[in-house]
């Protein structure tokens, strides 16, 4: 990303640390000016908004790592075997 490697686990495990993160996935979309972006897919408690979620990952890593969007949601979409469908997330918006 950005000229950067990223390690997705990294950025979910800061964001699921964040207070009030219930359970969250990173995903790669693409992106027409910058080849690829961060999307964040968070289910947490109400009250916490999007903003706070990124100024709060802004404090524990480097900002090319900080995804550019989070989406909010009840619960991620998973697979038959109980999974995290990241080819659905990376096709929501």
């Amino acid at each position: 990303m950005r000229g950067h490697r990223v390690e997705l686990g990294e950025v979910e495990a800061a964001l699921a640390a964040l207070p009030g993160v219930r359970e969250c996935a990173v995903v790669p979309v693409p992106d027409e000016t910058a080849g690829r972006r961060l999307r964040a897919f968070v289910a947490a408690e109400d009250g916490i908004a999007p903003a706070d979620l990124a100024r709060g990952l802004g404090e524990l890593l480097p900002p090319y790592v900080v995804p550019e969007e989070f989406v909010l949601c009840d619960e991620l979409p998973r697979s038959a075997t109980g999974k995290v469908d990241r080819r659905r997330l990376a096709a929501a918006r």
